[in-house]
């Protein structure tokens, strides 16, 4: 597994998970249409450009509740939810946010299995920037 930022040459505090070979979430956000695929792009970037500071104070940004340093981006088109989860982490002294999974949210609730997937792949991400 690694991370990488292979997205947008112009994002600098987003970053994207490599595994196995697959770029997990451009892999999710090309399965999308086009009008989703946008709206979700628009979220990230602003993420990018605003950071996480302000942009938690939208309904485009909120904390995954019992999970330590797990977040998600919102994004919404007619009836559809979106989600993309990620973590904060400091390379070099600068705070970077790793994107680890994205889902199509079909119901109130998020799939649990959603979250833990999220969680295992940020543990393991950072147990091998530390390691």
């Amino acid at each position: 597994m690694a991370v990488a930022a292979i997205f947008d040459e112009k994002l600098n505090r987003v970053k994207f998970l490599i595994e196995d070979g697959r770029d997990v979430i451009n892999d999710f956000i090309s399965g999308l249409g086009k009008k989703e695929a946008e709206k979700i792009i628009r979220v990230i970037n602003l993420l990018d450009d605003l950071g996480f500071k302000r942009l938690i104070l939208t309904e485009m940004c909120a904390g995954v509740v019992g999970y330590n340093n797990l977040w998600y981006l919102r994004a919404k088109y007619r009836s559809n939810i979106y989600r993309v989860f990620f973590f904060k982490y400091f390379i070099d002294g600068h705070e970077v946010y790793i994107l680890v999974h994205g889902i199509v949210k079909k119901t109130n609730r998020t799939p649990p299995g959603a979250i833990s997937l999220a969680d295992r792949r940020k543990k393991k991400i950072i147990a091998e920037l530390e390691g």
